[in-house]
């Protein structure tokens, strides 16, 4: 059958039921034509069974197919490796023996040939994110060893081979102690079929072929199930395009002002004015007290001019008939502060349900459960965390995208000390309505971010999100993703959190590589990856060239670099004797580059060096370690290296084991720049890792219909 016809096949087969499993059987001749079955039989009794047996050679697999049983194993219902017709009339009447047993109403025979070779498991489930294909070292140990590479589907031909070889038994298919290859461009092919097959049939919610066997010959499945749903009804892909005037509103009504700081109302209109925001701020306060100089109003109604953004600070009752008022003034935007929905439990979920409801569309909000919104580049710190009470904030161009308030609020804090520094810092709450997904697409498209950061919990809008990621990718701006509850008790604990249940893990690693997210395992690495991606962008290759002044800073930079799968190549004759020429001669011109001590107090040689391995062709980015060189020696080489920065297309980073303290002046050069120093080797290993993994995501676009 054609993908068309399994597609109505399977529609007329659910007939509005909510649920089908099929068994073997039925799944066999619903896949005809697309999967490649081993040859099958089936026999109504024992001389049936040894005639088909007949049929097909020996040694034959017996089973008992019945469509209550989708686990044949597991019952005793399986007979492998029968040599002759006397076992088989055995087995078969066993079988039939068993299935008495059972209590079975439709059992059959089932004679197939014995097939031979590797063992896989290829499968697909739906899940909240989409469509995923998997192919894991199959039979009885599927579970067991859990040996499995998961997609997004659907996958090409060349992208499920790279699944195949992320597997432990890959090894093998390509031959093993001398046997011969198998057929591993047959099962790439299968697997490509199958994701293909997930997205042309979406009323196919499971799909599990195992076992799967691989030999020279070709790739044969022996057994399969499926479940039957109707289709699911499609995400909405839709972006919210207001954002522009939301950062940067020039007048605000703050709904619940107050001149009490212990208020979340009193510290909004404290932090509006104290970090620049010199608009028109308006109070909304039926007490009529004034709060920070802004004029005072009882009511939204009272005021007479356009409002670009209202926030909320009102308790939970109160929140609905601040939304209503805000509806019929025609105010555009708004930030819900107010806790006490859905991350409260069921009714909290009834009451945001309520306030989407008498927004209509036509105001937008963030949050509710939000700790607001800042655009420092626009003078918009609309936050009531303790971060703000710094008296004042570098501008630069991450923008951070946070589900957990109390997270970000807490980085926001750390921005001197993390060395990073915001264009936008948003908390989106519990999403009632606008959500990570609209801030990354506005974040992709604005002028003042470089560099998205994004910490999930869960994504509740996958077809937005992959919209978005690929508005950012077209920007060619990096967008990193830390996701929490990637361990058992992380899922739960975050599903208590956000009112949602996340899915699992792999699949989000899957969801984010087919729309090219770089995630990071670890929240420390969040800030320093987007500053090497801030600064070199996507490297090319894995090849990394490195140039230090120190043989045991190279050692540990090399083991840090091939454990994160880097390769450190060694370099042509013509390379080392262009360095030879100027390096002293205790020196090491091969890779690392070792310049040794002279490096301190002659910087040339650390950036004649690094020029040279830039020009190469032989690496695709440089990484340079610094010891412990001190100013005025280290502002010298600060200013060359920063001079190659901007002239040169290969990328660089730079990594420093010494004291800051003894080099003021070349560390302030480098942060002018926007060039991140890395305090550890292995820092700066993964900052090479990340530049890789972004250049390899950039140049494998992800395909447009996954």
């Amino acid at each position: 059958m054609s993908f068309p016809d399994i597609a109505a096949t399977a529609r007329a087969l659910l007939s509005g039921a909510p649920e089908l499993s099929l068994a073997e059987s039925a799944c066999r001749s619903l896949l005809a034509g697309v999967v490649p079955f081993g040859t099958t039989i089936e026999a109504a009794g024992v001389t049936e069974a040894l005639v088909a047996a007949a049929e097909t050679g020996y040694p034959v697999v017996c089973k008992l197919l019945d469509p209550a049983v989708p686990h044949k194993t597991e019952f005793g219902l399986v007979r492998a490796g029968i040599a002759d017709p006397d076992e088989l009339a055995r087995c078969a009447a066993e079988l039939l023996t068993r299935g008495e047993q059972l209590g079975l109403t439709s059992p059959v025979l089932s004679v197939q040939q014995q097939l031979a070779g590797v063992e896989l498991a290829i499968g697909i489930y739906r899940d909240p994110l989409g469509a995923v294909v998997m192919v894991a070292t199959g039979g009885t140990l599927v579970e067991l060893l859990a040996d499995a590479a998961r997609e997004m589907a659907p996958v090409s031909p060349e992208q499920a081979a790279d699944m195949i070889a992320s597997l432990k038994t890959a090894a093998l298919l390509a031959g093993h102690r001398g046997s011969a290859a198998l057929d591993a461009d047959s099962l790439a092919k299968l697997i490509a079929t199958v994701s293909e097959l997930a997205v042309a049939v979406p009323e196919l919610a499971e799909l599990d072929l195992n076992p799967v066997f691989v030999s020279e010959a070709g790739v044969h499945a022996a057994d399969a199930r499926c479940v039957l749903r109707p289709a699911p009804a499609a995400g909405s892909a839709d972006l919210y395009g207001g954002l522009t005037q939301f950062v940067s509103a020039r007048r605000i009504a703050l709904i619940g002002g107050s001149r009490d700081r212990l208020k979340v109302g009193g510290l909004l209109a404290h932090y509006l004015r104290k970090h620049g925001f010199d608009g028109d701020l308006i109070v909304v306060n039926p007490n009529g007290a004034q709060v920070a100089g802004a004029r005072v109003v009882a009511r939204v109604a009272e005021i007479t001019e356009p409002v670009d953004l209202a926030c909320i600070a009102v308790p939970s009752s109160a929140v609905a008939s601040a939304v209503a008022d805000c509806v019929t003034a025609g105010i555009p935007n708004g930030v819900i502060y107010s806790a006490g929905f859905a991350e409260s439990g069921e009714a909290g979920r009834r009451a945001q349900q309520q306030l989407l409801e008498l927004a209509g569309g036509r105001f937008r909000f963030v949050g509710p459960n939000s700790m607001g919104v800042a655009a420092l580049h626009h003078q918009l710190l609309a936050t009531f965390g303790m971060a703000l009470e710094a008296d004042s904030f570098r501008r630069g161009s991450v923008a951070f995208i946070s589900q957990s308030g109390s997270i970000a609020s807490a980085l926001f804090s750390r921005a001197e000390e993390l060395e990073v520094a915001f264009s936008h810092w948003i908390s989106v709450g519990n999403e009632g309505d606008l959500g990570v997904e609209d801030f990354l697409a506005y974040a992709a498209g604005d002028p003042d971010c470089g560099v998205i950061c994004l910490f999930v919990e869960v994504i509740r809008r996958p077809e937005a999100f992959a919209a978005a990621a690929a508005i950012a990718r077209a920007a060619g701006k990096p967008v990193i993703a830390y996701k929490t509850g990637w361990t058992e008790g992380g899922r739960v604990t975050t599903a208590s959190h956000t009112g949602a249940m996340a899915s699992p893990d792999v699949v989000y690693s899957a969801f984010f590589r087919r729309h090219g997210v770089l995630r990071v395992d670890d929240l420390q690495d969040l800030f320093p990856v987007a500053a090497a991606l801030g600064t070199a962008g996507g490297a090319a290759g894995p090849r990394v060239g490195i140039v230090s002044m120190s043989g045991g800073a190279c050692s540990i930079l090399v083991d840090c670099c091939e454990s994160l799968g880097l390769q450190v190549p060694p370099l042509s004759a013509q390379l080392r004797a262009a360095l030879d020429e100027f390096l002293p001669s205790y020196a090491t011109s091969r890779n690392p580059v070792d310049v040794t001590a002279s490096g301190i107090q002659q910087p040339e040689l650390v950036t004649d060096s690094v020029q040279l391995l830039l020009a190469s062709g032989e690496v695709d980015l440089v990484l340079v370690q610094l010891g412990t060189n001190a100013d005025p020696s280290a502002a010298v080489m600060a200013d060359k290296l920063v001079q190659m920065h901007f002239e040169n297309p290969l990328p660089f980073l730079i990594g420093r084991l010494g004291a800051r303290s003894l080099a003021p002046a070349a560390i302030q050069t480098y942060a002018a720049a926007g060039i991140p120093v890395f305090a550890w080797p292995g820092q700066l290993a993964s900052a090479a890792a990340a530049a890789v993994n972004f250049g390899s995501l950039r140049q494998a676009p992800p395909d447009p219909d996954g």
